[in-house]
């Protein structure tokens, strides 16, 4: 629930129960302090305050995944996580179902992926770009840009548009 917390933990051992009696593990979080740090910490201790947490000494302390009613973890059910609350779209199906030449079916579905080389994927691998859009020379060329933000691409659907 708040990763940062723990890797800013000078405790990383103790027990819940440990670190819970007398809000021990506030003190744990001395170093490498920022101001998400102590959001986080703000809201974990609102969150604690809102629960009636019964710990038992005798009882060890367990990890379980909340994602399956098995509550085992697997690398499934963090996959699915990842796509909970997101729209599916048919934009799969109206590329390849389409008639279109197979080369703008390719150069389509690597636009939706944000997979075609333009100098932010240049860039991100440490490869010789120009960063700048050669259309507008104002912002970092990402496929997003030259198709939907750059003024000049703008212009050319605009014109298209109208040639419709």
């Amino acid at each position: 629930m708040f990763p940062s917390l723990f890797k800013h933990s000078r405790r990383k051992q103790r027990t819940v129960q440990e670190a819970l009696r007398n809000n021990t593990w506030l003190a744990d979080l001395a170093h490498g302090s920022n101001a998400h740090l102590w959001e986080d910490a703000i809201r974990l201790h609102r969150w604690l305050q809102g629960r009636n947490l019964q710990l038992h000494a005798e009882t060890a302390d367990t990890i379980t995944w909340n994602l399956e009613a098995s509550q085992t973890y697997s690398a499934r059910s963090v996959y699915n996580a990842q796509f909970q609350g997101m729209l599916k779209s048919d934009f799969k199906k109206i590329i390849w179902k389409t008639w279109a030449p197979p080369r703008l079916k390719i150069f389509a579905s690597l636009l939706l992926r944000d997979r075609l080389w333009c100098n932010d994927r240049l860039q991100r691998r440490g490869w010789p770009n120009g960063y700048f859009c050669q259309l507008c020379l104002r912002n970092l060329e990402t496929s997003a840009h030259l198709f939907w933000e750059c003024p000049m691409a703008l212009q050319i659907w605009t014109h298209a548009a109208s040639r419709a």
